[in-house]
């Protein structure tokens, strides 16, 4: 089993937390790059924070996203 752990930060400091659980290497790495594609084009969140781990949570590939996001007036 396979997690994708997602943290969106907001505007406001809130994170948004999500965990996807796939059962193979390759639906677990596909979520992840879908998403990553997805945060990049974003403008809710400031930034966002993807993490995917092994079922005893060795860390298999992390990435820090740059959104779109602009605050307003800018």
């Amino acid at each position: 089993m396979y997690y994708i752990i997602e943290h969106d930060i907001r505007p406001d400091g809130i994170v948004n937390t999500s965990e996807t659980g796939r059962s193979t290497f390759a639906s677990a790495l596909s979520f992840y790059y879908s998403r990553q594609s997805k945060l990049v084009m974003d403008t809710t969140f400031v930034s966002a924070h993807l993490m995917l781990v092994e079922e005893n949570l060795a860390i298999v590939k992390q990435d820090d996203v740059e959104t779109l996001y602009q605050p307003e007036g800018e």
